[in-house]
């Protein structure tokens, strides 16, 4: 998001472009909030791959049940339609409970994230003007990876911001 376009009358040495999310995620209380979401959600992220992956091989038992022929021997034991069909039903309630469990997770887990960024976003805001100020930047264009610089010849200071934040906002100790 460019919060500010350098004018053409400007010089080319007034203007730096900075990734807020990119120096967010590089200052030391970044990585701790990161590692802290990971610690919180990791499990959980497991837990739900490993329910997905018992669904799909329930699914596939249950395609290959359906390619099997009861036969005349009766230690085949192949299910008839309706224990198919309740499988199905199993199947299909569980999936949905799994979504359901995925969606509320997902909820969750960027209410954590956004918290986390709005403890960080704002004095990283403040760090952003202090580095303007005391370096004579009068543009400082705030650009993310989708997007990327507003030019080539744009000066990235994002490492210059991190410092600057270390500096002012030491990490945690925990």
């Amino acid at each position: 998001m460019a919060l500010a376009v350098p004018s053409s009358a400007l010089c080319q040495d007034a203007t730096a472009a900075v990734n807020p999310a990119q120096a967010i995620l590089a200052i030391g209380q970044g990585r701790s909030a990161a590692a802290r979401l990971e610690s919180t959600w990791g499990p959980k992220v497991a837990a739900i791959a490993k329910r997905r992956a018992e669904l799909d091989v329930a699914r596939a038992r249950l395609e290959w049940e359906k390619k099997r022929s009861p036969g005349f021997w009766p230690w085949t034991r192949a299910k008839n339609r309706r224990g198919r069909a309740a499988e199905a039903r199993r199947i299909d309630v569980a999936n949905r409970a799994l979504i359901r469990n995925n969606d509320d997770y997902a909820a969750d887990f960027e209410q954590d994230r956004l918290r986390a960024l709005n403890e960080l976003g704002p004095r990283m805001q403040a760090v952003i003007e202090t580095y303007a100020r005391e370096h004579g930047n009068l543009h400082i264009v705030q650009t993310s990876e989708s997007n990327g610089p507003p030019g080539p010849a744009q000066n990235d200071i994002t490492p210059e911001i991190v410092r600057a934040y270390d500096r002012t906002y030491p990490a945690d100790p925990n």
